[in-house]
Order: C-alpha cells, then structure tokens, then sequence
C-alpha cells in the first residue's frame, strides 16, 4: 500500500486536484446514495495534505481504516 499511495501523492495531476486548489471540496457529491458521503475522499485528502507538509513519516492508518470501511459497507450490500 505504501509504495502505490507514494506514486498516486507524487502525480503531478493528483497534487494539483487536491493540494493546490482544493477542487476535491468543491467536486465531491457527498449526497449520492450509493457513496460514502465523501468520507473516502476526504481521508486521501488528509493523507496527501499530511505528506506534503509534515516533515514526518506518515502513517496512512485513517485512511486505510476508511477503505476497509467502505468496502466492508460495499460488500455487506452485496449478498
């Protein structure tokens, strides 16, 4: 998981939607019924945010626990 989310954060197209203008906030549909109300991509934001600016290692743990969240929620539905 690391080496994938360290390729996504340094993606030019990926910095630039999320870091440097914001366009995420303003783009995700937090009202469909069949998401997760933004809760996913609000903890990638956090993590890339954090990558960006801590001069710490970063423990992608929030984020992780959200996928499994989500997938969890997308699996019950599923049976």
């Amino acid at each position: 998981m690391n080496s994938a989310l360290q390729v996504i954060a340094n993606l030019k197209i990926i910095h630039e939607y999320f870091i440097i203008e914001k366009l995420h906030e303003k783009q995700t549909n937090v009202r469909n019924a069949l998401g997760h109300n933004g809760q996913l991509v609000n903890s990638f934001s956090v993590m890339l945010t954090a990558m960006w600016t801590q001069t710490s290692p970063v423990v992608p743990r929030h984020f992780k626990v959200t996928v499994a969240k989500c997938c969890e929620q997308f699996i019950g539905t599923d049976q």
